[in-house]
């Protein structure tokens, strides 16, 4: 596949955490690389960089989960508008030579754009930042225990365990997101290909994947400020 236009899919159009930092800087590189690249987010601002690139950014203007009002807690089990917005995109890429990354979307976006992608007949590819693909808490990990869980992520054990960090509620809005994510988006058995952070990562998250999925190992991008060089003179003993 001769890849020519590549479409980042992302909760934020800023900088937000990790997942964001290497949504942005991805679609920053590819665009210097020569690519078309757009960028589809939920939440903004957009960040000046994306600007500056002069990358296509859609940014939705929603507000995040974590602002609770009915509305955002709709939109963050299915989020229509970014469906149909993904969809307007992909309307005017050539399928043949179009990658959608999809990175963060789990605080507002969903997986609904990668849907509309696949529908679309477009090459999907997820970065695996976290374990939200399987997990409810999308860490594999008892918070209230303290220890990593060893349930079957969303089977019975596991729905009725409180593992919550924040409080029983959450926990079960999770689980209802979770349905939502696998049953009607299809997410993950519509994606073939993901970009794992480490080999632990994969072998977590495999059994819960499609059975021909392909995972490459990357790993995160990461600003490293350079220094001035040390004088040895300076060394302590």
């Amino acid at each position: 596949m001769s890849v020519r236009s590549v479409v980042v899919l992302n909760d934020f159009c800023h900088v937000q955490g990790g997942a964001s930092r290497v949504a942005i800087d991805e679609a920053v590189a590819l665009r210097s690389a020569g690519l078309d690249v757009s960028f589809i987010g939920a939440v903004g601002p957009v960040d000046p960089e994306l600007e500056a690139a002069g990358i296509n950014t859609v940014c939705l203007r929603q507000p995040q989960l974590l602002d609770a009002s009915p509305g955002a807690l709709a939109r963050a089990l299915w989020n229509r508008p970014a469906y149909r917005a993904t969809r307007t995109l992909l309307e005017t890429l050539d399928r043949r030579h179009t990658v959608v990354h999809l990175h963060g979307y789990t605080k507002a976006l969903t997986t609904t754009p990668a849907l509309a992608a696949r529908r679309a007949g477009f090459t999907v590819i997820c970065t695996l930042h976290d374990f939200f693909a399987a997990c409810p808490n999308g860490a594999f990990f008892d918070y209230r225990q303290q220890r990593p869980c060893t349930l079957h992520a969303m089977s019975t054990a596991c729905v009725s365990r409180n593992c919550d960090k924040r409080h029983p509620a959450h926990k079960a809005y999770r689980l209802l997101r979770g349905v939502v994510q696998r049953d009607v988006a299809r997410f993950p058995r519509t994606v073939r290909d993901y970009i794992t952070l480490s080999r632990r990562s994969s072998l977590l998250l495999r059994p819960y994947l499609p059975p021909d999925a392909q995972f490459h190992e990357l790993a995160n991008i990461i600003h490293v400020t350079q220094g001035s060089l040390a004088d040895e003179g300076d060394r302590q003993p």
